[in-house]
């Protein structure tokens, strides 16, 4: 059964909408998932400094690290999906 062009493009929309939507919530997982480590993080190392080298000695830790490793597949897919919509 052929579709129209009108359908087809329909379908090829509401797929966007579905992808757009799931990256959404791998994105807020993803983030819950890092607030939730650098917090670990934070309460295990109580850091001194202003935000700006908080946050940076949490980029350079081995927990960032980690948590780069264990969600390195959901930030590749985050990132390669907001590529694709820009």
């Amino acid at each position: 059964m052929r579709v129209s062009d009108t359908e087809a493009a329909q379908r090829v929309a509401d797929n966007d909408n579905l992808v757009g939507e799931l990256v959404s919530v791998l994105k807020t997982i993803t983030d819950n998932a890092e607030q939730n480590a650098f917090e670990d993080w934070l309460e295990r190392i109580c850091p001194s400094g202003d935000v700006t080298e908080v946050q940076r000695r949490w980029k350079d830790s081995g927990a960032y690290i980690h948590f780069s490793e264990e969600w390195g597949f959901a930030l590749d897919a985050i990132a390669k999906a907001q590529g694709a919509q820009q």
